[in-house]
């Protein structure tokens, strides 16, 4: 293992990396072995802050089956110090092996993954499986922080031939992921993949809003499950409120399947005021293109507040297309439904306000994908949402104010006075449908 930057074991309460900087090209030549750019896996601190700050890792190519980690940031298993990584690039990254962005583990409450920019993160082997993984940021990797925060990083152009995972939340007690934007994500593989925009696989209680998903392909994967927008894998809770999901993935394979959000049952599940949309193609008896897919036909962990989501969904097939779907390659598909009003007689007393309508998004027909909204084009996205107060979510992916906060946009249509949050990511002042 070669690291740029090595603070292992430092027993200083306060640590600071900040300005560092690779310069032109950086190739690591060798069949194997790992390249870290930045690392510090603990020590013996007994509080204080780890800043690690303004760094710029770029422009590094690994031969051979080598593993990339652009930074690694710990405390110690007592949760002392604070974690902060903030403002650092990790980008123009090529390897053979797994490519990591950001990793994370344990540290003090306040501890925080924000405004990042990771992209351009390659894995060039042709072979698929877990040691070609593709990772942007990863929360909770080695063990989990007491209170943490991960918000307006910029994760995109993903790729590889294994797993391919935009941000993946392992550990918590309680985490928030919000305002980060996840696009153009990509899996090379003949196989399944698999693809997820977000994995949420454990912690005690994770709260997710005012995120932006969209551009996931994997036109050659084959599968079921090739593409989720976000996958509810594991925790205890779960909270998604206010995200916006766009999948629109083209396919050559015999079976494809999408979905938008798919949960397991086995945690608490909220949803309320998202937008996912799915109009990827579909392939096959078995793949479908979903907007909500559920484990089982278990219900009872979904929570009976979930409730004004606009869930979309079209593909190349007039069948194969359902707003909601049960089941997994483990258990059988026991309910598929395509109308909206099927769902909310399956979904009572959830559901009831949600809603089934292609929002005038700002640009989903090139790159980049904007998933603001048109304010000019009539929507029930407009005022469709419903106040969230635990977290209180007060503003939008922009952080302008949400309604009825003060400075809320509601003087670019005064004919149209809001009478309740919009739905998505995006507080848009626009149009009541």
């Amino acid at each position: 293992t070669f690291f740029l930057i090595n603070c292992n074991g430092a027993k200083a309460n306060n640590v600071t990396v900040t300005g560092n900087s690779t310069v032109g090209n950086i190739v690591r030549t060798g069949a194997t072995g790992q390249l870290t750019c930045y690392t510090h896996t603990g020590g013996t601190s007994t509080g204080g802050i780890h800043l690690v700050s303004n760094n710029n890792f770029s422009n590094i190519e690994l031969g051979g089956s080598g593993i990339f980690v652009g930074i690694d940031c710990r405390s110690n298993r007592n949760n002392l110090p604070n974690n902060i990584v903030t403002h650092n690039t990790i980008s123009n990254i090529i390897s053979g092996g797994q490519v990591k962005g950001i990793l994370q583990s344990y540290g003090a409450a306040g501890s925080s993954i924000n405004n990042n920019s990771i992209s351009v993160l390659i894995n060039t082997n042709g072979s698929t499986g877990t040691n070609n993984t593709v990772n942007g940021i990863m929360i909770g990797s080695n063990g989990a922080s007491l209170s943490f925060t991960c918000y307006n990083n910029s994760i995109s152009e993903l790729r590889g031939a294994g797993p391919v995972y935009g941000i993946w939340n392992d550990k918590g007690e309680s985490n928030h992921i919000y305002n980060n934007n996840i696009t153009g994500l990509r899996n090379n593989t003949t196989s399944i993949g698999p693809l997820y925009g977000m994995i949420l696989n454990g912690g005690t209680t994770t709260t997710v809003y005012n995120n932006f998903i969209s551009d996931l392909t994997a036109p050659t994967s084959t599968g079921d499950f090739v593409i989720m927008g976000v996958y509810v894998a594991g925790g205890t809770n779960v909270y998604f409120y206010n995200n916006t999901i766009y999948l629109n993935a083209t396919t050559s394979a015999t079976t494809f399947g999408t979905a938008g959000v798919y949960a397991k049952t086995n945690m608490n599940f909220e949803m309320r005021n998202n937008i996912i949309v799915n109009t990827s193609q579909r392939a096959g008896n078995t793949g479908f293109t979903v907007a909500y897919r559920r484990f089982d036909n278990t219900l009872y962990s979904y929570s009976n507040a979930s409730d004004n989501n606009d869930f979309y969904v079209s593909s190349n097939s007039p069948i194969g297309n359902y707003i909601y779907c049960e089941g997994s390659s483990t258990t059988p598909v026991t309910a598929k439904d395509s109308i909206l009003t099927d769902y909310q007689t399956r979904m009572y007393p959830r559901e009831l306000a949600t809603f089934n309508e292609l929002p005038p998004f700002v640009n989903v027909t090139g790159t980049p994908i904007d998933l603001h909204l048109k304010n000019t084009i009539a929507t029930s996205c407009e005022s469709g949402g419903s106040a969230i107060s635990v977290p209180a979510i007060t503003t939008d992916y922009d952080n302008e104010p949400r309604y009825p906060n003060t400075g809320y946009p509601n003087s670019v249509n005064p004919a149209y006075a809001a009478t309740q949050p919009d739905v998505g990511a995006d507080e848009f002042g626009g149009i009541h449908a």
